[in-house]
This record gives C-alpha cells, sequence and structure tokens, in this order.
C-alpha cells in the first residue's frame, strides 16, 4: 500500500543569533529530501531551514508566497507537468525567488532551457558534491539580490519610489487584458498637483521634491 507522504520543515543549523534563511525543495521522492537535509546540515554557512513540497500545486503554491532565500527544483515530479514547466509558470506569477534547478539528465539543451526559463543555476544530481551545492546556494541568493536591485531600478521612479513609466505600460497592458478576458471593467484616476510649478518657483526645486515625495507617500498609502 503506497504511503501518503506529507511535506515537511526541518531546522538544520547550529545555535546562532543569524537570522534564518529558508529553502524549499520541490522534490516528489522523501528519499530526495533526507538526502538535502543531510547535505544542507553538513554547510559551513548557516542557519538554514528546509522546506519541502512533493507535488506540482503544492511547490508552486510555496514557492509563490515569496517566503524563501531560494528553491531547490527537482524536474521530474511525477506528473504531466515537470520542473521546467513549473518554473515558467511561476515567473509569470512575477514570482522572482532565485531557483536552483536540479535534473538526473545532463543534456545540455536541458540545462540552457532551465536558464531561459530563470533559474540560477543548473545541478546534475549525480554529480554535485554538498561545498557544490552550498556554493551554488550562496550564488543564487547573491544573483536574486543583485537582479531585485535592478528589477527595482528598471520599474520604480528614484524620486517618489511609485512605479515608472515603463512599469505603468506594463500594468495597464495587464489590466486592460484581465479586463477583456473576465469582461470586466476597471477605472483608471489622473490626477495633478495644483500650482506646483509656484512651489519649485517661489521655494526651489529641493522643495518641490519634498513635496513630490510626500504626495507619493500618500498615494502609496
Amino acid at each position: 500500500m503506497p504511503i501518503a507522504m506529507q511535506p515537511q520543515s526541518a531546522k538544520i543549523a547550529p545555535m546562532t543569533d543569524k537570522p534564518v534563511k529558508r529553502i524549499l525543495l520541490i522534490d516528489d521522492e522523501e528519499s530526495g529530501y533526507d538526502l538535502m537535509k543531510m547535505k544542507i546540515a553538513a554547510f559551513a554557512s548557516g542557519p538554514w531551514e528546509l522546506d519541502w513540497a512533493h507535488t506540482y500545486n503544492g511547490g508552486l503554491k510555496k514557492l509563490c508566497t515569496g517566503r524563501y532565500a531560494v528553491c531547490l527544483l527537482d524536474n521530474q515530479l511525477r506528473e504531466e507537468r515537470d520542473g521546467l514547466s513549473l518554473l515558467r509558470e511561476a515567473r509569470a506569477m512575477h514570482n522572482y525567488t532565485p531557483v536552483i534547478f536540479m535534473t538526473g539528465d545532463a543534456r545540455q539543451e536541458l540545462d540552457e532551457e532551465a536558464l531561459e526559463a530563470g533559474a540560477m543555476d543548473f545541478l546534475v544530481k549525480s554529480e554535485f558534491t554538498t561545498p557544490l551545492l552550498e556554493r551554488s546556494v550562496r550564488y543564487a541568493i547573491k544573483m536574486g539580490q543583485m537582479l531585485d536591485q535592478l528589477r527595482q531600478q528598471a520599474t520604480f521612479d528614484e524620486l517618489t519610489k511609485l512605479n515608472n513609466r515603463r512599469e505603468f505600460d506594463r500594468l495597464i497592458q495587464d489590466e486592460w487584458q484581465r479586463s477583456v478576458r473576465f469582461k470586466h471593467p476597471f477605472a483608471l484616476v489622473i490626477l495633478d498637483i495644483d500650482f506646483f510649478k509656484r512651489v519649485n518657483d517661489t521655494h526651489g526645486h529641493q522643495v518641490g521634491d519634498e513635496v513630490l515625495r510626500h504626495v507619493a507617500s500618500l498615494l502609496a498609502g
């Protein structure tokens, strides 16, 4: 009789004051979870907490919470959809958690597909060691932080910290497509700051910038 597997979470770390970093493992094999626990327990850095999902839907749901520093994603999930599909779906939902793609298939084409889908690294299960896995985790987290900074610069206005024109154009397209698909109306509010030029002319552009930041904070709130 098959035994139903239950998602698990394990803290793997020596006692320390450092914040716990959470790793999500998406793998349909409990043996894979047990092996990963042992490898992560041997990391020189930490502390780490390993969380496990063994199904496609369960893994996607956990990944999209955004609560993890990194995700270890196995390509074989015993379902019609594989790890590549899960990664692409997560990225389409604008989840940018760093993902390390793991597989027993060493083909270069799969490596390239995984990286194009948004993986930070590609590891062949039969080849990676504990030090290599730890290096990959550290690298993925660092690269994820750098890409987050680039996304911030690409989508937010530096002065007001609100979405910029490029991001506005993307969002308005998304809202329009959602409105057409579900036949729901949506509203666009346009506003102006009265007499703003007078503020700049009378008090200078530094004060004008403060006014813009204040108005932006009111809108964000």
